[in-house]
């Protein structure tokens, strides 16, 4: 799978914005929308590449929202692009970081404003970047899973919330020092949300 990007080098450069839509999220090529963002022009767009580094292969088909931390799947490198060499020393951590596509979302139900989430009116209002949604601009899931098995190119891993077929786009090995640093605060809707979420059984047990 290649994912074609475009990425705005006049706004990267904090070119100044016009028009009555800018900030909306209308021109950016969400939801169907046209691809250029406000005074932006074919000129200044740059074209970036990002392809599927591999794809994982799950027992699970379907997106549930919970009970994850008992899914066990692998994660299968393309090989016409990795050898081995790629996971070379990734065996010495406990968890990696994976970074993957909700290839499954329709672009045109992609969310760029406020929503419930999971659409439960018991909880507020929220931004799309103040959740976890799948239908997300661009996409974009992020889980951190155990590591169970490095093998030439394919990694076992377990709690990892992507189904079966779900297009990776990379993986980084986790580290502790890029966990928080400082206290952790999160509203008390969003422990509702997650209550449940990897284990269905110590959801039942509380």
């Amino acid at each position: 799978m290649r994912l074609v990007l475009i990425h705005d080098t006049a706004h990267a450069r904090s070119a100044p914005s016009t028009g009555p839509d800018c900030g909306t999220g209308k021109q950016a090529g969400f939801a169907g929308a046209q691809v250029h963002p406000c005074g932006s022009d074919a000129e200044h767009d740059e074209v970036m590449d990002i392809r599927a580094i591999g794809w994982v292969r799950s027992s699970r088909t379907e997106a549930v929202d919970d009970d994850w931390d008992n899914v066990v799947s692998t994660i299968e490198l393309d090989s016409t692009i990795f050898t081995p060499e790629a996971l070379r020393g990734l065996d010495e951590f406990s968890h990696i970081e994976v970074v993957y596509l909700f290839d499954r979302v329709d672009p045109t139900e992609v969310q760029v404003g406020a929503r419930h989430p999971r659409n439960n009116p018991a909880w507020p209002m929220v931004g799309i970047f103040a959740q976890r949604a799948k239908s997300r601009p661009n996409r974009l899931g992020l889980c951190t899973c155990a590591l169970r098995a490095v093998r030439d190119l394919t990694l076992g891993v377990m709690g990892l919330d992507a189904i079966d077929g779900t297009p990776v786009l990379d993986l980084k090995p986790y580290m502790i020092e890029f966990g928080p640093r400082g206290p952790v605060r999160q509203p008390t809707w969003s422990h509702e949300l997650m209550f449940g979420y990897w284990t269905q059984e110590a959801a039942r047990s509380d």
